[in-house]
């Protein structure tokens, strides 16, 4: 501002809570704890701890899990003692700890280090009031300026970020700004997490970008898990949890994971994380102070899922009483997780590819991203504009090919997964005909060809004789059969916007069985007498008398049969003394049966 300095975030407001007098002395964890509690309850929505201590107070900790589960987010620094050292309130498992960084981003040798570390933020070297523009300048009283340095002055700088990113989406999670200042961190080792740095250098702008497109931020949820381990019964202490006095108890610990694949598709993903605020477990620590938890299993994540995991307790008082699932059963815990990642986009365009072209387009590509066009296809008869999209058969054979596309992203170079495309007119042999090569006369018979992409009409042809039902101009065929003995070739043409195929697709077939008989049984049921009738069907038989053979069968055996060739089309069945039930009348004609039911009834 021309004057002086500016924060990290210079629209924030500052609510200013004392844990010390004036003389610098601490006021105590007691007052410490009720200043978090006021400020949470006051509206602040990101929480400065610029002090720290060896001592693990429950008390603290306590209103640190209050202002977690109120979705708030803690940050507190690291020390300045110089060595490994675990060191409160920044060791707690839900606050960010901060580590010091000078100029030219080296670690700040009076830092402390230890791997509850989470970033590091510029903090200076020289002690205070040493004039050098290498350390931190401030405020100070009267009115001045004072250049110092320290994890103090470091963890400030992750607050400013922190709360640039709430008032950047007021809808993201703490845990979500945790895991976005984590990611977005400047590696400065180039080997991931150490004790020294964390997991990096804070990097405003690149955390922002993690907000913006490309990029995308999703939270969801997923109800329901399954117990993966459990521990025996052991004791132990509860201090502020939902539901539970604060007390010992005998609890039984279960980890309860659930596999998930994200509901959206992803060029790439960031990173992948739980948000505990809104899920309905709790964490390994004890004493638990019932705050929420779910993280990722190490190794699980991908482009397309994860496996998430969390703790339910099952929970005996001292004296032996049952209380239950705290907080949730296995089966009903829900998990709340993010996943931060590049959209991918589809490929959309026709089906078809003739000599004539198409263009294809990426539908929800993000902004900021282009993509390369590359297809293969059988015959080498498909290409495709690198740039534009636009696609087209070089020939005029056919075969399969497919249309993909390189998007250059901050993960690399992801190809899209192809989009298969038939390419030219049709040829007869991608649309073999399927049916039978016989059948007997006068029946429906079925005959189809493969589902095809852009076709136009459907050309089937017939063997003389035989009758049309249905399915012209489509891929399914019925014909009824004609007379014995006739047979011919079912073939079939497809067309497509790039023309017909040159030649049809044939099956031959043929009639086989005798033709135009039925058999007729009367009266049916019967008492004493039936009349077994062989009727002719077809107009030409209707003056030929066959030969035929009658067979009865009754329950489990023939009762009667006439070996004798049958000359009349009628034959007379006495069936005085029959035994009620149904029999089976068959008739050979030239060899081949008719049957019908008889039922006798007397």
């Amino acid at each position: 501002n021309t004057l002086g300095i500016r924060g990290v975030d210079w629209n924030a407001q500052i609510l200013s809570k004392r844990v010390r007098d004036s003389n610098d002395n601490w006021l105590g964890d007691n007052v410490a704890a009720q200043k978090i509690v006021d400020a949470v309850n006051e509206g602040a929505d990101v929480l400065n701890c610029s002090w720290s201590s060896t001592v693990n107070s429950s008390t603290l900790a306590v209103a640190i899990a209050y202002a977690y589960r109120t979705n708030r987010i803690t940050v507190a620094t690291m020390g300045n003692t110089g060595v490994q050292e675990t060191r409160y309130p920044g060791a707690f498992p839900n606050v960010m700890a901060v580590g010091a960084t000078q100029n030219d981003d080296t670690h700040s040798p009076y830092s402390t280090t230890g791997t509850h570390i989470d970033v590091v933020a510029p903090g200076g070297i020289h002690p205070a009031g040493y004039t050098n523009e290498e350390d931190i300048i401030t405020t100070t009283t009267n009115n001045n300026y004072l250049y110092t340095s320290g994890t103090s002055f470091a963890a400030p700088q992750v607050v400013g970020l922190a709360s640039l990113l709430e008032g950047f989406n007021s809808n993201l999670d703490n845990d979500d700004i945790r895991q976005i200042i984590r990611l977005s961190a400047d590696d400065i080792n180039d080997n991931g997490f150490d004790n020294e740095y964390g997991f990096g250098r804070i990097n405003a702008g690149r955390a922002l970008e993690f907000l913006q497109a490309p990029n995308t931020l999703n939270q969801w949820t997923a109800s329901g898990g399954t117990v993966f381990s459990s521990t025996g019964t052991y004791a132990a202490q509860f201090i502020g949890a939902p539901g539970l006095s604060t007390a010992n108890y005998i609890v039984k610990r279960y980890e309860v994971r659930k596999t998930i694949t994200f509901p959206s598709n992803f060029l790439c993903v960031v990173g992948v994380w739980g948000r505990g605020v809104s899920t309905t477990g709790w964490n390994l620590s004890s004493p638990n102070f019932g705050e929420g938890f779910c993280e990722v299993v190490p190794g699980t994540q991908t482009n397309t899922g994860v496996t998430l995991r969390t703790y339910v307790y099952e929970i005996w008082s001292i004296s032996g009483s049952y209380l239950g699932y705290y907080p949730q059963s296995p089966s009903n815990v829900s998990f709340a997780y993010s996943v931060s990642g590049i959209p991918s986009p589809t490929i959309s365009g026709p089906s078809l590819v003739c000599t004539s072209g198409a263009t294809y387009t990426l539908t929800g590509l993000p902004v900021g991203l282009t993509g390369t066009w590359t297809c293969t296809s059988t015959n080498n008869n498909l290409a495709i504009n690198p740039t534009t999209g636009y696609a087209y058969a070089t020939n005029s054979t056919s075969g399969q090919g497919t249309i993909s596309s390189v998007i250059n992203t901050g993960c690399g170079n992801i190809t899209l997964p192809a989009k298969t495309v038939w390419v030219g007119p049709y040829s007869s042999s991608n649309y073999p005909i399927t049916g039978p090569s016989s059948a007997p006369c006068r029946q429906n018979v079925y005959y189809s060809i493969p589902t095809l992409t852009g076709v136009t009409s459907i050309n089937w042809v017939w063997p003389s004789g035989w009758t049309y039902v249905s399915g012209q101009n489509t891929a399914y065929l019925a014909l009824q059969t004609g007379t014995t003995g006739s047979s011919g070739t079912v073939a079939v043409q497809a067309t497509n916007t790039c023309g017909p195929s040159g030649s049809y697709a044939t099956k031959y077939t043929s009639v086989t069985g005798i033709c135009g008989y039925s058999l007729s049984v009367s009266p049916n049921p019967v008492s004493n007498e039936a009349t077994i009738e062989l009727i002719s069907t077809v107009e030409e038989k209707a003056t030929e008398t066959p030969e035929w053979e009658l067979e009865v069968f009754g329950p489990g055996q023939l009762l009667k049969t006439k070996t004798g060739k049958l000359k009349d089309k009628i034959h007379k069945l006495n069936t005085q003394g029959w035994q009620d039930g149904v029999y089976i009348v068959r008739a050979i004609v030239n060899g081949e049966p008719l049957t019908e039911k008889l039922v006798v009834k007397h």
